[in-house]
Parts: structure tokens; sequence; C-alpha cells
């Protein structure tokens, strides 16, 4: 029985003869072993995937640009770059490296990675301390693909960076979002708003938003944090009784909350000498 090989190269070359099989059956394996380790290879992104696996990160991340340079399919040369920026942020510690591919990444169109480069981008923009960066980073991945399960996590990382950076109402204006879009996560939004208050010294305001949180609470640690809060804004009201009240209904160590008690107290009894 004839080899596969020379058959395929009897089809392709009829009047050829044996040597002329062998020759082209060799030519024929060297175009595929060029082509199998070629960028434009559909396997590539595979091969810097094992140069990755096998601890060579340098070369891995020089296998993902040439085929984010040469692929001939959009969707790959993405993947590419995403990849690769992974590797130049966690293994070769090129944060601009990253922050160059996943950007060429986001302004290729759009993909099934794009929100996943935006949020790469806020992880990376953080790290400089540019909050304002990392705000808009993360509403973008929101806003990339809203539907997934991980938006309400990229809305949330929106929110306390634009906090962060100073931006209350637009963290605000955020929080509220959550609190609207994403029902399972309304009482941690309702904590943050309220927080978001008390900061500004709106206890009123601080109040009413952990009394909201705490009935909306469905886990009973963000309850009991939402009557804390309540308590803290009772005390800066100057509800004494209340405050304390509120700080014994908690599911608290009792040493905790003795401790919590005695400082109410002190703090009440200091502010009533010094007036």
């Amino acid at each position: 029985m004839q080899q596969p090989t020379h058959s395929l190269i009897q089809l392709l070359f009829p009047r050829a003869s044996r040597a002329g099989w062998v020759l082209g059956a060799l030519g024929l394996l060297a175009l595929v072993v060029v082509f199998w380790w070629s960028p434009v290879s559909p396997v590539a992104i595979g091969q810097a995937d094992a140069l990755l696996g096998q601890g060579d990160a340098s070369a891995a991340a020089q296998a993902y640009d040439r085929v984010a340079a040469h692929s001939p399919w959009r969707r790959v040369r993405q993947e590419a770059l995403y990849k690769g920026a992974l590797v130049y942020a966690l293994e070769l510690r090129d944060a601009e490296g990253s922050r160059e591919r996943l950007t060429r990444l986001v302004r290729s169109g759009q993909t099934h990675r794009t929100a996943d480069a935006w949020q790469a981008i806020g992880h990376l923009r953080l790290d400089q301390g540019d909050m304002r960066a990392a705000a808009q980073a993360f509403e973008n991945a929101w806003a990339a693909d809203s539907a997934s399960p991980r938006a309400v996590d990229r809305l949330e990382l929106c929110a306390r960076a634009r906090a962060e950076g100073g931006q209350i109402l637009a963290a605000e204006r955020i929080w509220k979002r959550v609190e609207r879009d994403y029902v399972e996560r309304s009482a941690t939004a309702l904590l943050a708003r309220a927080e978001l208050r008390l900061a500004e010294g709106d206890a009123d305001g601080a109040l009413a938003l952990y009394q909201r949180a705490e009935k909306a609470a469905v886990d009973l640690n963000v309850a009991s944090v939402a009557r804390l809060g309540a308590a803290t804004c009772l005390e800066r009201m100057g509800d004494l009784d209340q405050a304390l009240a509120a700080i014994d209904s908690l599911d608290l160590p009792d040493e905790l909350l003795e401790a919590r008690r005695q400082g109410i107290l002190a703090r009440h009894a200091k502010s009533a000498g010094a007036l």
C-alpha cells in the first residue's frame, strides 16, 4: 500500500518520478512544519501557551506578540494581545507593556475580551494610583458586557475608585445603579452610599441609608455592619441611648460589645466635659 503522502504528491504531480515524490514529500513536510510554527497557524497561540507552561515567559510574550501582529484571524489576534498583556503584567512586571497591548485590544473592535481588557487596564491604573482613569476603565468594562455575571463587580470597582478619586457624586450615581439594577447587591450599595454620606458629615442621611441596608440585607454580617453604622450615626447625632441600644442588639462577643459601649460613653463624657 502506498503511503498517504505519496498519494498526495501523485495527485499534485502525476508525472513526477519516485525521486520527485520523495523531494515533494519532504518539501510538503517542511511547509507543514513551517506553517505549524508560523504565527498565522491556527494553533500558533497554543504554541505560545506551551512556552508559558514551560516557564519561559519571555519567549511566550514574544510568541503572543508575533501572533497578534500576523494572524489573519481578528479573534486570534485579540486573544494573543490579551494573553500577552497578562504575561507582561504578571510575569515580566512590565505594566506599561501590558497597558499598551490592552489598549491595542480595546481599540481593535468589540470582542469577547473587550470587557476583560478594560478591567485589566483599570487594575493597572489602580496600581499607579490614578483613581479617575481606573474608575473610567472599570465603567468601560461594565458597558462592554453589562450582561456578564461579572458586570456588577466591575460597577462596584468603578464606584470605589470614583470615591477614592474624590468623585463623590459620581460614586453615588454608580452605587444607585447597582442598587437599582442588581437587587442581590442592593444592601451592599446602600452601605456604600451610607459611608459616603457619613464621610461627608451627613449623619442624618447616612442613618436612613444604614437602616434601609439592614432591611435589605440577606447576609447577617451585612445586617450587623449596617446596624453598627446606624449606631455611629446616632452617636454623632447625640442620641446616646439609641446608639447604645443599637450596639447592644448586635450579635457580637461580649467583650467587643462592652468595648464599643465604653468607647461611646467615653466620647460622650469627653464631649460633655468640653462643653
